[in-house]
């Protein structure tokens, strides 16, 4: 079961880039997961806040259980919530930071999201809640 499970791990990851939510579901009820990891480091969550035109695929990664907070070192470090800052891609972020993604996580950089949108001159949205 491990070498197919892996296979239907990357099935899932290439079923997000090309923003098939139902082979995704599919997938998902097979048992592939939502953490795996691509050569860059990426999940299929950071992937998908990492692109502007998967916003819905976000939206059905978190509804599956994807592991929001999920943390990868590397060229592309940090959380969902870093990549989608980071692009700018405001309702990304606002949606990541309504489920309940954690704005100080200090990426390898040393930086927050919140930093890194502020670096941006991004208008603070209400919904970076830093309580």
């Amino acid at each position: 079961m491990g070498a197919s499970q892996s296979r239907d791990d990357e099935r899932l990851y290439d079923e997000v880039k090309d923003g098939n939510h139902d082979a995704v579901k599919a997938l998902r009820r097979k048992g592939a997961s939502l953490e795996w990891i691509d050569r860059e480091g990426r999940t299929p969550l950071i992937l998908a806040c990492a692109r502007g035109e998967l916003l819905d695929m976000a939206i059905t990664l978190l509804n599956l259980g994807a592991n929001i907070d999920a943390y990868r070192p590397g060229i592309h470090r940090g959380t969902a919530l870093h990549h989608a800052t980071k692009r700018g891609l405001d309702k990304t972020v606002t949606l990541i930071l309504q489920r309940g993604a954690k704005p100080m996580v200090i990426n390898d950089a040393s930086l927050t999201p919140l930093q890194m949108a502020r670096n941006r001159g991004a208008l603070m949205p209400f919904q970076w809640n830093i309580t």
